[in-house]
């Protein structure tokens, strides 16, 4: 079996960027009560 690539550093930062991004934008609007209520959180 061979070995998976390596990616570099910047690679990983730039995808969890483009996470917390997502995450913005899914739970824009939303208090705590209502995100708790949403399932968004599991």
């Amino acid at each position: 079996m061979s070995e998976p690539l390596q990616r570099e550093w910047r690679f990983y930062v730039s995808d969890m960027i483009g996470f917390a991004e997502k995450v913005t934008a899914y739970t824009e609007g939303h208090d705590q009560e209502r995100f708790v209520a949403s399932g968004l959180n599991l």
